[in-house]
């Protein structure tokens, strides 16, 4: 069973939350705030999820995942750091509030961004449910889709993005969830890469790669 933490209880944490109940997997919900987390029926602990004390009483060395959703991208950042020193094989996804973090949020160790500006909070947590479960295609409307393409040759993904104007958002190297950044930008096959556009782009991409 997957072990999943959800730093942070606001609209996209429940969300989250309302999604993975469906799914079999474990849940530890992690908010600073008591009165949020008080009509929850799943586990729970009450503290600052950037803080690593507070990390490991929700279990963080025995999880698979940590979805981020403090609220900011300051505090999603903080706990992606945290995460990552305690359990650096732990997999980190992450909304961003704004463009230029996305970058930023991977700097810091996420496996996984999506711009939550152009998408909704439910959107997002489909597209983080198909990172996970390996789905091979998420609707998430305004005409954009997110798939998880099988790769049959090697290349670099800088060169894919730019023939095909799709953009790589995660990339699975056997068990390990990866960001694009990592390893040096390149996939191999047998690798799947997370690819976020339009229908024509993904399918540029699938007769690349």
């Amino acid at each position: 069973m997957t072990f999943i933490i959800i730093c942070g209880y606001g609209p996209t944490g429940r969300s989250c939350v309302e999604k993975l109940e469906r799914e079999t997997a474990n849940i530890v919900v992690v908010d600073k705030n008591p009165e949020k987390l008080k009509n929850l029926t799943h586990a729970y602990v009450i503290g600052d999820a950037a803080r690593e004390e507070i990390l490991k009483k929700a279990g963080i060395e025995r999880a698979d995942i940590l979805i981020a959703t403090a609220g900011s991208d300051v505090r999603n950042a903080f706990i992606t750091l945290a995460a990552k020193s305690i359990k650096p094989s732990i997999s980190v996804l992450a909304p961003a509030e704004r463009i230029e973090s996305v970058d930023k949020l991977y700097k810091a160790g996420a496996d996984f961004v999506v711009p939550e500006s152009s998408l909704g909070a439910r959107e997002l947590v489909d597209g983080a449910l198909s990172y996970i479960k390996e789905s091979s295609r998420v609707y998430l409307g305004n005409g954009m889709e997110l798939h998880g393409i099988k790769v049959k040759k090697a290349g670099r993904i800088s060169d894919m993005e730019k023939i095909s104007g799709a953009v790589v958002v995660g990339v699975r190297k056997g068990n390990a969830l990866l960001s694009p950044k990592k390893p040096e930008g390149n996939f191999s096959p047998g690798d799947i890469l997370y690819v976020l556009g339009t229908e024509r782009q993904t399918s540029l991409v699938k007769r690349v790669v």
